[in-house]
């Protein structure tokens, strides 16, 4: 045998085989793995391989029941409050309530019902939706949900596929 060579036995190579197997399913192994890549850029094959296994898994019953409670149970208010695309009329009719109101704040989440509001004024207990007809074609839905949030006190005032002047946005928001 020379100095510094491993020999690759059958016996060696199962030895090492098993130690893999052992180490995929133990937590504290995985942890140090995870805390060992943190921060170090990803190649586009790795993160191609990613998405798949991504997609694959999505197609399990188990996962999609897992992220459909998730969901139910706050993470679709936590999950959209990071939307930071709002549509164009959500904006518009954001910036004439900051003319009118002085804290005014867009994709409000309340919390109690999982549910977000596009424009509201918390101190007031005021939700003001933007409702386009492409996205909002579930009227019941949007009822419901409407129902929710109002159980909790708040006044909602809605336009559909239109933005209000600054006159009648003032008389909705103070009569």
């Amino acid at each position: 045998m020379q100095k510094g060579k491993w020999v690759r036995t059958e016996e060696f190579r199962k030895k090492i085989s098993d130690i893999g197997k052992v180490s995929q399913n133990n937590p504290e192994v995985k942890r140090k793995i995870s805390e060992k890549l943190k921060g170090r850029p990803q190649t586009e094959e790795t993160k191609r391989k990613k998405s798949i296994s991504a997609k694959i898994s999505m197609n399990r019953p188990e996962v999609k029941e897992k992220l459909r409670l998730y969901m139910i149970n706050g993470g679709a208010q936590y999950t959209h409050s990071f939307i930071t695309n709002p549509s164009k009329p959500q904006v518009e009719l954001f910036n004439l309530v900051k003319q009118i109101d002085i804290c005014p704040i867009l994709n409000f989440a309340v919390k109690e019902v999982n549910k977000c509001i596009d424009i509201a004024l918390p101190h007031r207990k005021i939700a003001i939706e933007y409702d386009g007809s492409y996205w909002h074609q579930d009227e019941e839905k949007d009822k419901q949900r409407q129902k929710e949030i109002e159980s909790l006190g708040w006044k909602f005032i809605r336009y559909r596929d239109r933005v209000p002047s600054l006159d009648e946005l003032k008389g909705d928001l103070y009569d």
